[in-house]
């Protein structure tokens, strides 16, 4: 990682990759926007790798660490602590946005 970085690293990727592949529900959410805090390269295929001030699309959240969601028109996944969620409250107001907070 280069330049800042938030105290400590998010969990590790095996820890959301339960083989269960990607979210399948029917039920379709907008996505929200987050700003990078801090570049991060990813360590695997499957992490987004990012520069401070991008911006990023979340789509929900993979586990406490981490995002699903897109970065210059590729999806991966983002670390939590790396970024700045915009205007959270509002995310499809008070069902999905409290279960998006209980994450």
């Amino acid at each position: 990682m280069i330049g800042e970085s938030p105290h400590s690293e998010p969990g590790a990727l095996d820890e959301i990759d339960n083989g269960t592949g990607p979210n399948t529900s029917d039920e379709e959410f907008e996505p929200i926007e987050a700003i990078a805090k801090y570049d991060y390269v990813g360590r695997t295929s499957r992490e987004l790798s990012f520069k401070k001030g991008a911006s990023l699309l979340l789509y929900m959240r993979a586990s406490e660490d981490w995002w699903e969601g897109r970065h210059s028109g590729v999806d991966g996944l983002i670390p939590h602590q790396y970024i700045v969620v915009q205007d959270i409250a509002t995310w499809h107001g008070g069902e999905h946005s409290a279960a998006l907070l209980r994450c």
